[in-house]
C-alpha cells in the first residue's frame, strides 16, 4: 500500500486572542474617528510581492463620502503609496504604521472589508497568515490573487468574500459598493469568516502535530 509520507498543517489563528469587536466598542475605531465609516481596511507588509497600488487605484475610483481605506503597514512601498495618494489628492485614503501588538485584535476588527494581497510570483506559493486572523474577527475579505491561487480556493470555499485579479478595479468597486448597499450581505460574509476560522484554531493544528 502507499504510504502518505507529507502532511500539510494549515496555518493556524488564535481564536482567544482575536475575535470580533462592535465598532462602537472599538477603541482603535474611535481614537480613528471610525465611527460611522465603512471602513476597507489593508493591515500588513507593504513590501514588492503585494500588489498594494491597486488599493490606493480602487480608492481613487470610489467616491463615497462613507467609505473609508485605512492602510496600516511598513514596507518597501510605504513612500510609493504615501506620495501616490498625495499626488491624487486622495481625502479617503491614509496610511498608518503598524500598530502596538496588544492592539491587534482591534485594528483587524475596525474592518468592514478587509484586503488581501498576493503578487503574481507568490499567488500559487502561499495564503498570508493575516487571512486566518481576518478571519477570527470575522472580516469579509477582498483579495488581490490569482483566480489559480489558494487564496482564492479559500475564499471560494468558505464563502467569506471575492477575490480579483489586480486589473479588476471596476469589479472591486462594484463589490465593495454592493456591500455598502447590502448590509445583509455583509453580515453573510461576516458569519461566514468567523465560522471558517474555527476550522483553523490552535487545536485543529494540533491534530497534525501530536
Amino acid at each position: 500500500a502507499e504510504v502518505q509520507l507529507v502532511e500539510v498543517i494549515p496555518v493556524w489563528t488564535d481564536n482567544t486572542f482575536l475575535k470580533p469587536v462592535a465598532k462602537l466598542a472599538n477603541p482603535f475605531v474611535k481614537l480613528q474617528g471610525l465611527q460611522h465609516k465603512f471602513v476597507v481596511l489593508y493591515s500588513g507588509n507593504l513590501g514588492f510581492t503585494h500588489d498594494i497600488e491597486a488599493i490606493v487605484d480602487l480608492a481613487a475610483l470610489i467616491d463615497h463620502a462613507d467609505i473609508e481605506f485605512l492602510i496600516i503597514g511598513e514596507g518597501e512601498k510605504k513612500a510609493l503609496l504615501q506620495q501616490k495618494i498625495t499626488d491624487l489628492q486622495l481625502t479617503n485614503c491614509r496610511m498608518l504604521p503598524y500598530q502596538k501588538p496588544e492592539d491587534l485584535p482591534f485594528t483587524l476588527a475596525a474592518a468592514d472589508i478587509a484586503i488581501v494581497t498576493l503578487g503574481k510570483g507568490a499567488s500559487r506559493l502561499s495564503v498570508p497568515s493575516k487571512t486566518y486572523n481576518l478571519m477570527s474577527v470575522g472580516a469579509p475579505l477582498l483579495c488581490i490573487a490569482g483566480q489559480d491561487s489558494e487564496l482564492a480556493s479559500l475564499v471560494a470555499r468558505y464563502r467569506i468574500g471575492r477575490c480579483f485579479g489586480a486589473d479588476q478595479l471596476a469589479d472591486m468597486c462594484s463589490f465593495v459598493l454592493e456591500m455598502v448597499d447590502h448590509p445583509e450581505q455583509l453580515q453573510e460574509l461576516r458569519s461566514n469568516s468567523l465560522k471558517a476560522s474555527l476550522d483553523f484554531g490552535v487545536e485543529n493544528a494540533k491534530r497534525f502535530i501530536y
